[in-house]
């Protein structure tokens, strides 16, 4: 089950992207911010959580900013290990991708490590590389830009 993130979320999304962004940098408390921001602010950010049906476990999220520009921007998407190669990722970028459509956007942009098994779940989907658009980590890995027009 998808749901909007709540403040019980906070500790289980930092955790997460402490351990999922580990070789990236120090990102968990940086994504706590933008969740907290985002509860406060439905119209810039919006976080999203897959739970299992009964809600007893959080297996990722996935969380969308949109940039009053016509595009919409997604900071971060993880699932838990045990929901690897399982459909989380697939469902929660999904679930985004709704959300930036719902919102009127043009496309959806994101960064990504070329070497994160994530990087094939968003060629797959349809995101492609933008040319010139990727940066470095602060732990010093080059990730990409890539697009997905609406």
């Amino acid at each position: 089950m998808i749901r909007d993130a709540n403040l019980g979320d906070l500790d289980f999304i930092q955790t997460l992207s402490e351990n999922a962004f580990a070789d990236r940098g120090s990102y968990g408390p940086i994504i706590r911010n933008i969740v907290q921001c985002g509860l406060n602010d439905t119209a810039t950010y919006k976080t999203v959580v897959e739970a299992m049906i009964d809600d007893s476990q959080q297996l990722g999220f996935g969380i969308i900013q949109f940039l009053g520009n016509g595009e919409s921007y997604i900071p971060a998407i993880a699932v838990i290990p045990d929901s690897y190669r399982g459909g989380t990722g697939g469902r929660l970028l999904t679930r985004l991708v709704e959300l930036s459509r719902e919102h009127g956007d043009k496309k959806v942009t994101l960064h990504v490590a070329p070497d994160s098994p994530a990087h094939g779940m968003f060629t797959q989907f349809g995101f492609t590389q933008v040319p010139g658009g990727g940066f470095t980590y602060p732990a010093g890995v080059m990730a990409i830009k890539m697009s997905f027009a609406l």
